[in-house]
């Protein structure tokens, strides 16, 4: 009988943490864009574009025009982490991050960025 309740309580703890992160994860998804601006000219150095896909996929696209590179990721979140890694490695970056209304702020080695969703 103990074994049974050990068992109920587990699955119950199991059914609450993948229904936070599947959550988080819903908030994510979609497509983010914004700009790298340089802080002593105000100017805009590079546009930058993520899109994260519900198969924990991420696009990410920095640069304009012909200068466009395309960076294809793995992704996943938790409260206050992203954490990425490229497809073929198992080493992952992590920024820390929060979403506000349609923004979605990350900091990521003492640089903060903005990107709206558009999608």
């Amino acid at each position: 009988m103990k074994n049974i309740f050990y068992y109920i309580i587990f699955m119950l703890i199991l059914a609450v943490i993948t229904c936070n992160c599947y959550s988080n994860n819903t908030n994510i998804i979609g497509i983010w864009k914004g700009c790298i601006i340089d802080y002593h000219t105000k100017k805009t150095i590079d546009s930058l574009k993520m899109e994260f896909k519900k198969d924990n996929l991420l696009n990410y696209k920095i640069g304009f025009g012909k200068n466009e590179q395309t960076i294809n990721l793995r992704f996943r979140i938790d409260e206050q982490f992203i954490y990425t890694r490229e497809l073929n490695s198992n080493e992952e970056d992590k920024a820390k991050y929060s979403i506000e209304n349609d923004s979605l702020i990350l900091d990521f080695e003492g640089l903060s960025i903005k990107l709206l969703k558009i999608q």
